[in-house]
């Protein structure tokens, strides 16, 4: 068995100042940050660092090996004053030798000085300059310029930062499939989704494409539909002259001159200006034609309502015939001679009411529910949503007793993928471990042989901690890895709308509630919804365990994580080949394929050729996750030793709160006693993907155990003299649990089901130090047994086993935050409280010429 050393832990970090003085190169002394005290006036002193590039110094040679030659570092020619108030820039083209001198002086034979002015010329400024101005005679009139540093301006006489307008900004916000481009005059919204996709909220989708016009009925053989107007119509295709009629081009028929029939009075004409030809009469104005003649027309007396209108009414003679017409407001109507509302009938609806993604229709003769959604679309979660090909297969009908029963639908289909996903280290919880110390030849070791100072081990737990299996049943070591049947295909693959889900404390059945129909008709690509229904929660609770991955970023902005903020889901970087995903977490040691930011950002992705050099021995994610845990809080330490007592708070539950306020349990008498921390600086090492590991067979060092000597879980095993390793961010866990000290064991306890230690703890009138500790020794027992820590015959006694304190290392590799908020440089160089010893340097190396920088 493998022993672990203990390794010990970095100082954590306070919130960093910017950087404001310029960095030229690792190894190159500079003046403190602040005040320069040899700055402008009289002539002050810089007393020189030991050390150098120059003539007092000496610079070490890089070990060229055995038969090998070294091209010597460039200097400057001649050789600075290093002793004194120079120093020789190699960072450019040609080295050169530049002075650590205040404004207003000049470095002269070791010491600054004042510079020799020149008397002024006849030519002056008027009015005269500020305090912070100079006045520039060399043109053909004096003119007063600014005498500040780079980046500041004279304002009556001190040199200030201007004011800087606050960035654009787009009102309202963006959706988060869009950015904001401030390019313009004014922000404005874009799209940010692949080409052929439109942000629909929040969402990049494809767009809705109405189905080309067409004619109906269909046009003639001899027609062409004509789709540029508003409605489509045939047009002839006929030659000019011709008509299109029942499908031939014809020449149409002419009808005769239109008449009147029967023909016209004498005083009357024939008009075939309109359609159908009329008789019109010619009389004078006042007179009608009749028999020929022009005479006076007849007057009719005026109509009337017989009989005669109520109250509230009028009689309307505008039509053949007079009628008695409502004469109330609008919306009001007569009745026994008083305008009145009218009762109106209830709207109709449909009984019983439509269900989700239903509608009533009234249109019918009976309202009737009906779906509304379309047919490449599930009803799920109330919602339409839109979904593949599965959705309308006939063998995904259901319906399904069991999950089993849909895996065996899917293997009809996907043999392949079952047989493939059989091998791979979600299934067996165990893989490929090249970079685990003692184990690199290895595929045993994985999830299901480590220890952890979470919930300690899977084994005697299965039922509770195989919730999270990708599989159903594994409740003890008889669980067949070997059947496809009991892969669990929809908790990976089936929309998280739909409502499926693993139900707690059942080996990774399904909630009694799951539809398995709508969920097996559901299944695709795999989302964030699914991955995170694990990974999110692991360790017991929502971003309990790793820190940088909690459910807030399911729906993840910019500035949680820039690449989730923008659309991206996990597959998109831990990709998969034969259900093989890329990746590799410091605290578990499987790996299936290596994972890098540089395998999208390449080596170089800075523009800056110092930020690049940073990055061949300081890992991405270490000045881009400044913070972990910035949404939601995460466990930083668990003591087990404090649980079983129900006398503490409500029923063995107390509430507390972080530092900013947030809600938490500090208390669990199934579990101890929690620390929580948000917003949480890391804690740096050398990684270079190797890591030490303790299994439930390993045993730890004699005397470690104390809380300044903890017992190693895991950690990471380069250090500075490893050339392929990068200082990298981590999150220590620390925790205090059950061991045994003669055998030097972290003891696996049996928590969860029956002679677990969480169903036997005493009510608070039943507790006593005295009964906890019995049962744990019992369910210490138990879990020992199964886990092969010891015989099946052998019982731990109450003085057999103690508490130990433990600490955990996990790589930070989530909560990427924009590259506004990544780390400066002061972050790390001249601060105090950043321990480069810790990293294996002698000295900060920006502020020492020898402290081991491997730049």
């Amino acid at each position: 068995m493998s022993r672990l050393r203990p390794r010990r832990s970095l100082t954590r970090l306070s919130a960093p100042a910017l950087l404001t003085s310029t960095v030229f190169g690792f190894g190159l002394l500079l003046p403190a940050c602040g005040d320069d005290d040899g700055g402008g006036g009289t002539a002050g002193t810089v007393t020189p660092p030991t050390g150098g590039n120059g003539s007092g110094g000496q610079v070490a040679q890089p070990d060229a090996g055995e038969g090998g030659s070294v091209t010597p570092p460039a200097t400057c020619t001649p050789a600075c004053d290093t002793n004194g108030c120079e120093a020789c820039d190699t960072s450019g083209e040609a080295p050169a030798c530049i002075s650590f001198c205040g404004d207003g002086t000049t470095c002269e034979n070791g010491t600054c000085v004042a510079a020799v002015v020149p008397p002024p010329t006849p030519e002056t400024c008027e009015p005269a300059c500020d305090a912070c101005q100079t006045c520039d005679t060399s043109g053909e009139t004096p003119v007063c310029v600014d005498n500040c540093a780079e980046g500041l301006v004279c304002e009556n006489g001190t040199c200030v930062a201007p004011v800087v307008p606050p960035p654009a900004t787009c009102t309202p916000a963006c959706d988060a499939c869009q950015t904001c481009d401030t390019r313009g005059e004014t922000p404005v919204c874009v799209d940010n989704c692949a080409a052929g996709l439109v942000c629909e909220n929040g969402t990049c989708v494809a767009p809705v494409v109405p189905p080309p016009a067409t004619c109906e009925p269909a046009c003639d053989a001899c027609q062409t539909c004509d789709t540029t107007g508003e409605t489509p119509v045939c047009v002839d295709n006929c030659a000019a002259g011709l008509v299109c009629e029942n499908g031939t081009c014809v020449a149409p028929i002419v009808p005769p001159p239109a008449t009147c029939e029967p023909a016209c009075q004498a005083c009357q004409t024939c008009d075939t200006s309109g359609e159908t030809p009329v008789c019109v009469d010619h009389c004078a104005p006042g007179l009608v034609c009749e028999g020929g003649t022009c005479v006076a027309p007849i007057v009719p007396p005026p109509a009337t309502c017989e009989p005669a209108c109520g109250d509230c009414q009028r009689c309307d003679t505008s039509g053949e015939t007079p009628v008695c017409v409502n004469n109330c407001a609008e919306g009001l109507l007569c009745e026994a001679g008083r305008c009145v509302a009218p009762v109106e009938p209830p709207p109709p609806a449909c009984e019983p009411a439509c269900g989700p993604c239903q509608m009533c229709d009234t249109t019918g003769a009976a309202p009737a529910c009906v779906d509304t959604c379309a047919d490449d679309e599930l009803c799920m979660a109330g919602l339409c949503r839109p979904v593949g090909m599965h959705a309308g297969f006939e063998a995904l009908a259901g319906p399904f007793a069991d999950g089993p029963a849909v895996t065996t639908q899917c293997l009809e289909c996907h043999p392949n993928e079952g047989h493939d996903f059989l091998q791979t280290a979600h299934w067996k919880w165990a893989g490929p471990t090249p970079n685990l110390e003692g184990h690199e030849g290895e595929t045993t070791q994985g999830k299901r042989t480590l220890i952890n100072n979470f919930c300690i081990a899977t084994d005697s737990n299965e039922t509770r901690c195989t919730q999270c299996h990708a599989g159903y049943g594994w409740r003890d070591d008889t669980f067949n890895f070997d059947d496809a049947t009991k892969i669990d295909c929809l908790v990976c693959h089936a929309d998280g709308a739909s409502g499926y889900a693993k139900a707690t404390g059942t080996a990774g059945a399904p909630v009694p509630a799951a539809d398995l129909t709508l969920a097996a008709r559901s299944v695709g690509r795999p989302t964030r919804d699914n991955c995170g229904a694990c990974h999110f929660y692991a360790g017991g609770g929502d971003n309990v365990k790793k820190g940088d991955m909690g459910s807030a970023l399911k729906n993840a902005t910019i500035e949680m994580d820039v690449h989730l903020g923008r659309g991206m889901e996990c597959s998109d970087c831990h990709a998969a080949d034969n259900h093989l995903i890329l990746g590799q977490g410091a605290h578990i040691g499987v790996t299936e394929g290596p994972l890098d930011c540089t395998n999208c950002h390449g080596a170089s992705p800075h523009a800056n050729g110092l930020l690049n050099n940073h990055a061949q021995d300081v890992a991405c994610q270490t000045c881009h996750v400044p913070a972990f845990s910035r949404q939601q809080p995460t466990k930083m330490n668990w003591d087990w030793s404090t649980a079983g007592n129900r006398t503490r708070g409500n029923n063995g539950v107390e509430q507390g709160v972080t530092a900013d306020g947030t809600p938490v349990t500090v208390y669990d008498a199934m579990k101890g006693d929690f620390v929580w921390e948000k917003s949480v600086r890391p804690e740096y090492a050398w990684y270079d993907g190797r890591v030490r590991r303790m299994m439930t067979d390993d045993t730890y060092p004699a005397g470690a155990g104390s809380e300044a000597d903890p017992i190693i879980l895991g950690t990471p095993v380069a250090d500075h003299a490893d050339a392929a390793a990068k200082i990298w961010p981590f999150k220590v866990m620390r925790g205090r649990q059950a061991v045994d000290p003669a055998r030097q064991l972290v003891l696996v306890p049996k928590l969860f089901g029956p002679g677990g230690f969480w169903p036997a703890i005493p009510a608070a009138a039943a507790y006593t130090p005295e009964a906890v500790r019995a049962l744990w020794t019992s369910s210490l027992t138990a879990g020992a047994r199964v886990a092969g820590q010891i015989g099946p015959d052998v019982s731990y006694t109450d003085d057999a086993w103690t508490w130990a304190y433990t600490e955990m290392w996990m790589g930070i590799e989530h909560e990427v935050a924009p590259p506004a908020d990544a780390l400066g440089c002061q972050d790390c160089h001249a601060n105090p409280a950043f321990d480069f010893t810790a990293l294996g340097y002698a000295c900060d190396p920006l502020i020492g010429a020898n402290c081991g920088s491997r730049h």
